[in-house]
């Protein structure tokens, strides 16, 4: 026999009719989703957020149609009060970046930057030649080029101001990047490519 004293609660015993009941389970199964939803659009909006890589430009180290994530929340919290002097992002660093005036997103390799606490009157000297980077006149070693891209009849000579990036795809002769657009601005920038997620067979870390 059973005893009554520990008998599980139903609908009746808690004042609750069957279609209450059911309301209140629907009610909460609605919260449980909208505050799943919410989440994923936080996540997105300043955490991570997948992105195309789009073309040749970045060969062979990103291929067109692969995908990778970008971890957002670094660059947006060096846009707060109080985090003015922080550099989330340096030389060698994936980027991602929207030039606003084509409304369209890059991937792409930072070869230098300056430093937004750095002295406006004196900046970064980044100079290209022959297929050869120079930044303060220090010549970049990058072994990570193909051999077909070491050399390049483009030249380039200029000075970024705190806040900008020189970036440069890995496919020199293929590539829309500061060789051709100029310095990105400490705006622009997205965030930081940190791992590619498609196809699965090249799935890691950059």
């Amino acid at each position: 026999m059973n005893d009554p004293a520990h008998s599980p609660p139903d609908a009746s015993s808690s004042g609750e009719t069957p279609r209450e009941a059911a309301r209140h389970a629907a009610y909460s199964l609605v919260r449980i989703m909208g505050a799943l939803l919410l989440a994923v659009v936080v996540l997105r909006s300043c955490v991570f957020e997948g992105c195309p890589v789009t073309g040749p430009s970045m060969e062979p180290t990103l291929m067109d149609g692969e995908r990778v994530m970008v971890f957002k929340l670094p660059t947006l919290l060096s846009r707060l009060p109080g985090f003015g002097s922080w550099e989330p992002l340096g030389p060698g660093d994936f980027i991602v970046f929207e030039r606003a005036s084509e409304n369209r997103r890059y991937v792409k390799r930072v070869i230098a930057h300056c430093p937004r606490s750095a002295d406006p009157d004196a900046g970064t000297q980044v100079l290209y030649e022959k297929g050869q980077v120079f930044v303060d006149n220090q010549r970049v070693d990058e072994t990570y080029l193909p051999e077909s891209e070491r050399e390049s009849p483009m030249d380039y000579q200029g000075t970024l101001k705190p806040g900008e990036y020189f970036v440069l795809g890995d496919h020199r002769s293929m590539s829309k990047d500061s060789l051709r657009f100029g310095p990105v601005t400490h705006d622009e920038v997205i965030g930081k490519a940190v791992f590619r997620y498609w196809p699965p067979g090249k799935m890691g870390l950059l």
